[in-house]
């Protein structure tokens, strides 16, 4: 088992590391949206086969563009059973009963320790999760997290058959974290497929099917011909959510203040993937 910031003094300090590392991500993702929403108002051109060497000088897409056509969103999913991931469990203290735990500062509120978490590892041990395979991540609490003060993560990597056990893994970790007088706020995983690279393939692909079909119904209803695809924008998020799933190109981020995709243990453990093609099509004029 991997331990961060299990005691007081580490959590402070470590406190004070969040703290700058929060600014960070804040700042970071101020400037992702930044240039996605410029990414959005200016689109990404593909260079499509047989476009007849479209581009964005004289003559090409941006002209093309300035003529009628019609322009669709095309959607389209892909699935497949994912081959491992990682759990999050993220726990906190029971303000009913905290005598067992230390204040960060005098007066301050209670933070969890490495003792007080480690029953909920001791049940996932007990469920036959290599020790190795489970990190915990205990949150400052005068500095406080995203989670709250008095909060840890209890982060578990599965390979296929820990996943097929997940839903009795998560209930031993609960009921082990409930006697232990801690409360369980959020249950996350993130799935993780064999090959991203092709399940994305398969979305756009079934995207464009989708945009040429609705494509081919509004050129019916408005009694027009289509011509060839003058521009495609991706706009796709491919996991549903950036940083997770074929989006994460890891697994997961573990010890950052993050919730991964809530876990349900009605959903099957498969990776899904979406895509969002806007495509343009010129019309071809009707001959005089």
């Amino acid at each position: 088992m991997t331990v961060i910031g299990s005691l007081p003094t580490v959590d402070r300090r470590r406190g004070r590391r969040w703290q700058r590392r929060g600014g960070l991500l804040i700042g970071g993702a101020i400037v992702g949206m930044l240039l996605l929403t410029l990414a959005g108002a200016s689109g990404v051109v593909a260079q499509m086969e047989g476009a007849s060497g479209h581009g964005m000088g004289p003559g090409g897409a941006g002209e093309a563009l300035m003529q009628p056509h019609v322009a669709v969103i095309g959607t389209g999913n892909a699935m497949t059973p994912a081959v491992r991931g990682t759990l999050q469990l993220v726990v906190r203290q029971n303000d009913m009963m905290i005598s067992g735990m230390e204040p960060a500062t005098p007066g301050g509120l209670p933070v969890l320790s490495e003792e007080n978490v480690q029953p909920v590892v001791d049940a996932l041990v007990g469920r036959d999760v290599p020790e190795e395979e489970i990190t915990v991540a205990i949150s400052a609490s005068y500095y406080g997290s995203a989670f709250g003060p008095g909060t840890a993560q209890v982060f578990v990597k599965l390979d296929r058959d820990g996943l097929e056990r997940l839903d009795a893994l998560v209930r031993a970790a609960t009921g082990a974290a409930n006697e232990a007088s801690l409360i369980t706020d959020f249950v996350g995983i993130n799935y993780e497929a064999a090959n991203c690279d092709g399940l994305i393939r398969e979305a756009n692909r079934a995207a464009a099917v989708d945009a040429k079909q609705r494509a081919d119904r509004v050129a019916e209803a408005m009694d027009l011909r289509l011509g060839e695809v003058v521009q495609v924008t991706d706009q796709s998020a491919f996991s549903g959510g950036a940083g997770f799933g074929c989006d994460s190109g890891s697994s997961g981020m573990m010890g950052t203040s993050l919730y991964y995709p809530q876990y349900d243990s009605a959903t099957a453990a498969n990776v899904v993937v979406y895509s969002t093609l806007n495509v343009a099509y010129a019309i071809v004029p009707e001959e005089a």
